[in-house]
């Protein structure tokens, strides 16, 4: 979306550029998935994140977290 786009629709950019880091939740496997063979049967959490940077031209979503094959709802999962 251009600059004037955003004016004309009320949306309000940002005046400056900002990086924002979010937590979407983490991924539960084992260390020997993760290192070759080591650490047999020792759990492992794999940190996801995504990052929202607003800018003045406009806003962008870099790697937007888990991919929908490994999402689960954790009410459900239990």
């Amino acid at each position: 979306m251009a600059p004037e786009q955003f004016k004309r629709k009320g949306m309000r950019m940002a005046d400056d550029l900002r990086l924002y880091m979010m937590n979407c939740g983490s991924l539960k496997t084992q260390v020997q998935y993760i290192k070759m063979n080591q650490g047999l049967g020792d759990p492992y959490e794999i940190p996801v994140l995504y990052f929202l940077i607003t800018h003045p031209t406009g806003d962008a979503l870099y790697d937007g977290g888990n991919a929908l094959e490994v999402a689960q709802d954790a009410l459900i999962a239990r």
